[in-house]
């Protein structure tokens, strides 16, 4: 009807529905995917070393590690790990997360379990090592 109406006025009824470029609001971040997040090349050599200090297999190491590590990117988006520290920048806490988990691996490798060992159990120790060194740096900030 509402058509009609504008046709015989010469007036067409044209809708434009807004892309995710054209809702930016000022002060405001766009969130994006996992893979825009990773793919600067920071985070790709982490995420390379993080491979190399897991010794699994790529599809392994795909299911195991990088899609918790894409599930964790979602979730943290480009938020600052702290407001006056070293990762006080956007995308802080995402580089934290990365370089922590890192760090655990060649930590880790201090206390290699012998070969033959299940992926599984690797990942838990791994995670408990996480665990550990999260706890401490806790630790250490209550302590100051």
């Amino acid at each position: 009807m509402l058509k009609k109406l504008l046709g015989k006025m010469g007036l067409t009824a044209s809708v434009s529905h807004p892309t995710k470029e054209d809702i930016v609001i000022e002060g405001y971040i766009t969130p994006q995917s996992a893979e825009q997040l990773l793919s600067t090349e920071l985070r790709q050599a982490w995420l390379n070393h993080i491979w190399q200090h897991t010794s699994l297999s790529h599809e392994q190491f795909e299911r195991l590690y990088l899609k918790p590590i894409q599930h964790y990117a979602n979730l943290v988006q480009q938020f600052p790990a702290s407001e006056s520290h070293h990762h006080a920048y956007l995308g802080g806490l995402l580089d934290h997360g990365l370089e922590l988990v890192g760090h655990v691996l060649k930590i880790r490798q201090g206390y290699l379990l012998p070969p033959g060992v299940p992926p599984k159990i690797k990942l838990f120790k791994v995670m408990r090592g996480l665990r550990l060194l999260l706890t401490r740096g806790y630790y250490m900030i209550w302590v100051k």
